[in-house]
């Protein structure tokens, strides 16, 4: 567990970057899918919102909303499960144009089915990703652990204002 946290604290450290320094807020879009590592279920799609404020040395604060639906296929069974999430991350951009970025944060998430019934789970969550940053404009790649058995990749579209 400790690696897994201080990788991404140590790719903040190691890279410093002004070119995305300029401070302010952003919000945006993302869609993506989420890979469920559990027997029977189907992978999900997901749709969300992200809202951020940028600080100094590419540091970046950001609130990010996602939820999505599966199907779970079991033993002639079949039903919808539901998943959301609410996050708040530490972010940090490496800079320039093209940018690779890091987030570690705190995440929340509730799984309901009519076959299960509804979980809520929260916990820690990190991500990796890789963007390109326009005047206005922010497009990124990001591969965030949602918990142990659930993973999601998601493409975001950002305004920066």
């Amino acid at each position: 567990m400790k690696k897994t946290v201080l990788i991404p604290l140590a790719c903040i450290a190691m890279f410093s970057n002004a070119a995305f320094a300029d401070k302010g807020g952003y919000a945006g879009v993302k869609v993506g899918q989420a890979s469920i590592d559990v027997d029977y279920v189907d992978n999900a799609s997901l749709t969300g919102a992200v809202f951020g404020y940028r600080f100094e040395n590419n540091l970046a604060i950001e609130i990010e909303a996602l939820s999505g639906s599966a199907e779970i296929d079991s033993w002639g069974y079949s039903s919808d499960i539901d998943l959301e999430t609410v996050a708040i991350y530490g972010a940090w951009r490496s800079g320039d144009d093209f940018f690779f970025k890091t987030k570690v944060g705190v995440l929340r998430e509730e799984v309901s089915s009519g076959y299960v019934g509804s979980e809520e789970d929260t916990g820690l969550s990190y991500g990796l990703g890789l963007g390109y940053q326009g005047d206005s404009f922010i497009v990124e790649l990001e591969y965030t652990l949602i918990e142990e058995d659930v993973s999601a990749a998601t493409l975001g579209l950002i305004y920066k204002f």
